[in-house]
C-alpha cells in the first residue's frame, strides 16, 4: 500500500488514537507540559480489544479503530506523555513493552514524514495595519514592527519570559491587538506599546487566530471548547464545546460564525449566542484555516477540499489532491487558490472545484496563498517566497529565506511581508523580489 494511501485511510476516524506531535515538533521549544524537555513527539501505546496496535494521545478508554491510526494532534497539557523513561511515563510495566513502544516509534517515523512531517516551530501570518507589521516571533513574542524599515517599536512580553510558540494570525483594531498562545492564552495588548489590557485563558493550546467582529472576539482552542470573549474585558459572552481540538482559524459573517475541528466538524454556530445551525462530516481533521466567499465556505481535511453552501451546510463540490492540504485557500473572482503537501499550488474553478491549472513548488506548500493584482505569492518549505502568475501559474520570482515558509503571506502597499522558521521576517518588494529589509538584521544572527 502506498504510504499517502495509507495516510489518507488511516486518519479519518473522529475517536482515532495517534503518532501524534505538537505543531512545534523539532524539538527547538517547551513541551506542552511547560518544561524545556527537547523530546518533541508524545505517545501513548494501548491494545484495543479488537486487536491491532494504536498510539493514542490521551486514554485507553477513548474508543478506537484496530490497526495503526495516524493522525497530527497536539496533546493536551495533562495528557500522559512518552518523554523520559520513569515513573510518569505513559508506557508503564515490563521494560519489554517500553521497548516494543520504542521500536514502534521508530518504524513509525518514515509514515510520519510521508505524511507530510511532523509540524515544525511556531508560525505566525503577520497583520499590517496603518504601517506596523504586527505577528508572532520564532521565540514566542508578539511583535510590532515600522513596515517601511523593520525598527522594532514594541514585544510582547518585553522581558525574557515568552508565550510558547505562536502560531495565531495577529486581530488588530484601532485600540488592540489581539492574538492567542500556545501558553492557553488569549491575550490583548495597547496597540501603542503592547501593553497588556487582559488575558483569558482557554485551558488548552492556542493554535487558531482571533477573528474580532463588532464588539467580540472569536477563537478556538485546544481544550475542544469555542470562545467568544467581549473584546474589552476578555470576559466570555458564550462558550461551547464543539467535540475536539480547534486549529483553523474561524471565519464570522452575517452573524454565523463558521469554526472547523480536528474531530472532522464543520461547524454553522449563531454569533451572538453560539447555538448550533449545522454541522457538516470531513472526511478528516481540519486544521487548515476556512474561507468564506460569495456564499459559500471552503473547508479542507486530509487531501481535499470541499466548496459548502455557507447558508445550508451543503456539499456543493470537492477537490482532491494526493497528499494533505493545510493553507487556507484563497478566493478571487471566480478561481480558488490552494496549496498542499505534495508541493503544488492549483487555481480551480470556484464554481465547480475543476482544475484549471497548477504550479509545482520546490517542497511542500503550507502556506497560504495570497493573491494580488495578477500576481500570486505562496511560501514553500522548501524555504523560498514564490510570486507566480495567477493566470496561469508561470513564475515570476522567487526570493530565499534560511528556513520553511509555514506562513501565508501579506502583501500591503506593493511590499510582501513574509515570516519565516529561519526566525526572521521579511518584507520583499512585490513587483521585483528584492530583499527590503528582514527582523531581526541578518548582523543579529536568526532567532528573534
Amino acid at each position: 500500500m502506498e504510504s499517502d494511501e495509507l495516510c489518507r485511510r488511516n486518519a479519518v476516524a473522529p475517536e482515532a488514537a495517534a503518532l501524534t506531535s505538537s505543531p512545534h515538533s523539532n524539538g527547538s521549544g517547551p513541551d506542552p507540559s511547560g518544561d524545556s524537555h527537547s523530546t518533541s513527539v508524545f505517545l501513548s501505546f494501548v491494545v484495543p480489544p479488537a486487536g491491532g496496535m494504536v498510539f493514542d494521545t490521551e486514554t485507553a478508554t477513548r474508543p478506537v479503530r484496530s490497526g495503526p491510526v495516524f493522525a497530527f494532534r497536539p496533546p493536551r497539557p495533562e495528557a500522559t506523555l512518552i518523554r523520559k523513561w520513569g515513573p510518569q511515563s505513559a508506557v508503564t510495566g515490563n521494560l519489554g513493552r517500553r521497548l516494543a513502544a520504542l521500536v514502534l516509534l521508530v518504524l513509525m517515523v518514515p509514515l510520519v514524514v510521508a505524511c507530510g512531517g511532523l509540524p515544525t516551530g511556531g508560525w505566525s501570518s503577520p497583520t499590517v495595519v496603518d504601517g506596523v507589521v504586527y505577528y508572532g516571533s520564532a521565540d514566542g513574542h508578539a511583535m510590532a514592527l515600522k513596515a517601511d524599515s523593520g525598527t522594532l517599536l514594541w514585544k510582547f512580553p518585553a522581558d525574557s519570559k515568552n508565550l510558547g510558540f505562536v502560531y495565531s494570525t495577529p486581530a488588530v483594531t484601532a485600540e488592540a491587538v489581539y492574538i492567542g498562545a500556545y501558553d492557553h492564552k488569549v491575550y490583548a495588548l495597547t496597540i501603542g506599546n503592547g501593553s497588556k489590557k487582559w488575558e483569558y485563558d482557554t485551558g488548552a493550546e492556542v493554535i487558531s487566530s482571533p477573528v474580532v467582529s463588532g464588539d467580540t472576539v472569536y477563537i478556538g482552542s485546544g481544550s475542544g471548547e469555542f470562545f467568544a470573549l467581549d473584546m474589552v474585558t476578555g470576559q466570555p459572552r458564550w462558550q461551547v464545546a464543539v467535540g475536539d481540538k480547534v486549529w483553523a482559524d474561524p471565519v464570522v459573517s452575517g452573524g454565523t460564525v463558521y469554526v472547523g475541528t480536528m474531530g472532522h466538524k464543520v461547524l454553522a454556530l449563531d454569533a451572538g449566542t453560539g447555538s448550533r445551525l449545522w454541522e457538516y462530516t470531513m472526511p478528516g481533521a481540519v486544521g487548515a484555516p476556512l474561507a468564506l466567499d460569495d456564499g459559500t465556505l471552503y473547508a479542507a481535511a486530509l487531501g481535499t477540499l470541499v466548496a459548502i453552501d455557507a447558508r445550508s451546510g451543503e456539499k456543493k463540490w470537492d477537490f482532491t489532491t494526493e497528499k494533505w492540504i493545510w493553507s487556507r485557500p484563497a478566493v478571487v473572482g471566480d478561481t480558488v487558490y490552494v496549496g498542499s503537501l505534495e508541493g503544488r499550488v492549483f487555481a480551480l474553478d470556484s464554481k465547480t472545484g475543476s482544475r484549471r491549472w497548477e504550479v509545482k513548488a520546490g517542497n511542500a506548500v503550507r502556506a497560504g496563498p495570497v493573491v494580488v493584482g495578477n500576481v500570486l505569492y505562496v511560501g514553500s518549505q522548501d524555504f523560498n517566497l514564490y510570486a507566480f502568475d495567477a493566470s496561469n501559474g508561470v513564475k515570476k520570482w522567487e526570493f530565499p529565506t534560511k528556513g520553511k515558509i509555514n506562513a501565508t503571506p501579506v502583501v500591503v502597499g506593493g511590499v510582501v511581508y513574509v515570516n519565516s522558521l529561519d526566525g526572521k521576517l521579511y518584507a520583499v518588494d512585490a513587483t521585483s523580489g528584492a530583499e527590503l529589509w528582514r527582523y531581526p538584521p541578518a548582523n543579529q544572527g536568526g532567532q528573534n
